[in-house]
């Protein structure tokens, strides 16, 4: 393994929150929508708002894999023939000026992987992953492409 990239604090911040909610609700809650029902709604609409395509992603030499959480869902993508790597942000992104791509409500947290291969293909791929760790994988890839090292 070349480069590990990891998913978002907010991950772990949710997994916490959720355990803590569950766990309050269970011993003071008085009915059963206060003790089941609130809590999986709130912690499947904080999900889905900050945390959707949350991911590991492993970089290898001839591959890249993204491990979707929380229940490991594997993509592998090649990297043979890649021509170049750009990205898109998301809506969070306040020191970047480009356009985000996901501009309207809902304002999801998740970034565009855009791979460009040299025989025309385009891949869009979406991703949750920390700020500065996506920026520094995007870089590490376009070092790697731009000397060859992959093809």
């Amino acid at each position: 393994m070349i480069k590990k990239i990891d998913p978002p604090y907010i991950y772990y911040i949710w997994l916490l929150l959720s355990l803590a909610f569950f766990t309050y609700s269970i011993f003071y809650a008085d009915n059963f929508v206060g003790k089941i029902i609130i809590p999986i709604i709130t912690s499947s609409i904080v999900f889905f708002y900050f945390l959707n395509y949350s991911c590991f992603i492993k970089v290898f030499k001839s591959e890249i894999i993204i491990y979707y959480l929380p229940f490991k869902y594997k993509r592998t993508i090649s990297t043979i023939n890649i021509h170049h790597i750009a990205y898109t942000k998301g809506f969070y992104d306040l020191i970047n000026n480009e356009n985000p791509k996901n501009r309207f409500l809902p304002r999801i947290c998740y970034d565009y992987i855009q791979i460009h291969y040299k025989s025309g293909v385009k891949m869009e791929i979406r991703v949750n992953v920390r700020t500065g760790q996506f920026k520094d994988l995007l870089e590490y890839f376009n070092h790697m492409i731009r000397y060859e090292t992959y093809n």
